[in-house]
């Protein structure tokens, strides 16, 4: 019988909340990654969201769990099976637009650091905001309630952003 790793239970947890929301009509779903990487060995999962009445800023979060975490969960060898956890933020905005950062910096607290990414698209002569929120930990099944928070204030905080660009 297939025992799932905390991998898969974190994946099933997080997909749950963000596809809870969707149905709920406050997000909609957008994009969805499921990979395993046989030159590494590792799992990615990523799940793509964004406000229903608004376009121009998406979430995506992102669960790994790397060939050191996953040998030692299926071998037994290590007690604590956890994997990576990220989320970012996408908008599209002006070339100077640091109200999305400065209010993510605020929204996150200061245990977190946020990095944000500035692109320019030529032909469309439009800017691309990408903003890193870096946990700087790894999560276990331990966190799952922590998982179902982190789900919610992802929405509130592209409810934020949503309002801060209009």
């Amino acid at each position: 019988m297939f025992d799932p790793t905390a991998f898969d239970n974190l994946k099933t947890v997080l997909e749950g909340a963000v596809y809870d929301a969707d149905l709920d009509g406050s997000i909609s779903v957008t994009g969805r990654k499921d990979l395993v990487d046989l030159a590494a060995m590792s799992r990615v999962y990523e799940i793509q969201f964004q406000l229903k009445e608004s376009k121009d800023a998406a979430a995506v979060f992102r669960l790994a769990m790397s060939l050191p975490e996953l040998s030692g969960e299926l071998l037994k060898t290590n007690d604590v099976h956890s994997c990576e956890i990220g989320l970012t933020f996408h908008e599209k905005g002006p070339e100077e637009f640091t109200f999305a950062k400065r209010m993510i910096e605020e929204d996150w607290g200061v245990n977190f650091k946020v990095r944000h990414q500035v692109m320019y698209d030529v032909p469309f002569k439009e800017y691309s905001h990408v903003y890193h929120v870096q946990f700087g930990r790894s999560i276990s099944e331990d966190h799952v309630d922590d998982l179902m928070a982190m789900t919610e204030h992802a929405i509130t905080t592209l409810e934020k952003i949503a309002e801060g660009g209009s």
